[in-house]
């Protein structure tokens, strides 16, 4: 059996006629003169699409009209079975129609909102299942003037290191917005001025509709073009400044201040931080969380203690083996900013003869990186936990939300942290 059959069965199913083709294609032409391909709306060109429908018709198109080269590439669209899809497809009116619901709540059941009940999201989806129901991308941009696309544009290549990460990072995010009827793309960026370019021509171009941020800087230039251009986003993350923008993040300050408080408690007054990148604002977060704990002890950070790097066991190796080589004075107690760090911190002690916690505390925050895990170093890590993986959903749930109009202080939010009392600390 034919896909079309199946579909004229399931209609038949319902109790209802199957809509005809040139019922399809009168809806599809009114979409047309509301809001042609791509924003051209003129008579001529209505004409052409309505009537004539041909390569012919649109070699008529007076050359003066812009995106008539666009056109012509797209006739093929037009002629070929995508445009059978779209005369036969099923619409949210049709399910709003079969279901005696409105278009409005057969939306939002498909897009898992939370006010509508699970009754009603199982029903919707039944029936969606049943006629075939897929978003069409194309009406949508017709519709709304929207692509159906969000991107996101990836800083630079990957660290082999990071491979793990990147590819839950984009596999996560895809499914999250695929859920939501959104389609995702990833654009790598070889531009050194943060993209910018990148983001401006995708923008100029009109071919998303939003974008995923991540690793924000203290002063951002990809927020702020963004926001001069009024494109929404979400940032993984914030800036340091009061955020008026959707984004998911943890509190980093208290990461900071949390794992520096723990070794103030168990004695230790020459603590040292190996921390990431310094341009990285959730290094100058915690930074700050570090600073503050310091503080309140009647504590001053030295500065031969601060140290920003790529977030590499060797970053935590060299900086271990370069504070404890110097004349002193010497930490006693170690932060590092994830555990690959930590087991660089490790693995230069034990170079040096020294043991934890015997000689040295060491604490970390666990991002649950799979390739280095608190239980998995020598002595287990006492420190901050917030999963990376929890952070896709979110993500997308709020830059979708966005796209759809929602208040600002429903796209925002500070995810939880947690502290584990491993093995690596001992009072002193």
């Amino acid at each position: 059996m034919s896909r079309s059959d199946t579909v004229s069965n399931a209609w038949a199913d319902a109790g209802r006629a199957r809509p005809t083709a040139s019922a399809r294609l009168r809806k599809v032409v009114r979409i047309v003169q509301t809001q042609l391909l791509f924003g051209i709306i003129t008579d001529e060109v209505v004409r052409w699409f309505s009537f004539k429908g041909t390569k012919a018709g649109m070699e008529s198109i007076p050359k003066r009209f812009g995106y008539r080269r666009r056109l012509a590439q797209n006739v093929s669209v037009w002629q070929s079975a995508d445009l059978r899809e779209i005369l036969f497809m099923t619409t949210l009116k049709d399910l709003s129609r079969h279901l005696g619901l409105s278009v409005t709540q057969v939306s939002r059941a498909l897009n898992d909102h939370s006010d509508v009940s699970k009754d009603t999201k199982e029903r919707v989806m039944r029936a969606a299942k049943a006629l075939e129901y897929q978003p069409n991308l194309l009406a949508r941009r017709l519709v709304t003037g929207r692509s159906g696309i969000v991107g996101l544009v990836y800083p630079e290549m990957p660290d082999p290191s990071d491979s793990w990460y990147f590819t839950q990072f984009v596999a996560g995010l895809s499914s999250n917005f695929a859920r939501l009827g959104r389609q995702f793309m990833l654009h790598m960026s070889q531009d050194s001025d943060h993209g910018i370019e990148v983001y401006d021509s995708l923008v100029r171009s009109r071919s998303i509709d939003g974008f995923v941020v991540i690793i924000p800087e203290v002063a951002d230039a990809r927020v702020d073009f963004l926001r001069e251009k009024k494109v929404p986003f979400v940032l993984h993350g914030q800036t340091m400044q009061d955020p008026d923008y959707p984004f998911y993040d943890i509190d980093n300050i208290a990461v900071g201040y949390d794992l520096t408080k723990r070794l103030i408690r168990a004695g230790h007054r020459e603590i040292a931080f190996i921390n990431g990148q310094e341009k990285a604002s959730f290094v100058q977060r915690r930074f700050f969380g570090y600073a503050r704990a310091l503080a309140e002890a009647g504590l001053k950070p030295r500065r031969s203690f601060q140290v920003t790097g790529t977030m590499t066991a060797e970053l935590g190796l060299r900086e271990t083996i370069r504070m404890f080589q110097s004349k002193g004075p010497h930490p006693t107690g170690m932060i590092a900013s994830n555990t690959r760090i930590a087991k660089g911190i490790y693995d230069g002690l034990a170079a040096l003869g020294l043991r934890v916690p015997h000689d040295v505390s060491v604490v970390g925050h666990d991002d649950a990186l799979p390739d280095v895990t608190p239980d998995q170093l020598p002595v287990p890590l006492t420190g901050t936990g917030s999963p990376l993986i929890e952070s896709w959903e979110p993500l997308a749930k709020y830059l979708d939300a966005a796209l759809n109009g929602a208040k600002l202080e429903t796209v925002q939010e500070i995810g939880a942290h947690y502290f584990y009392e491993r093995a690596s600390v001992r009072n002193i």
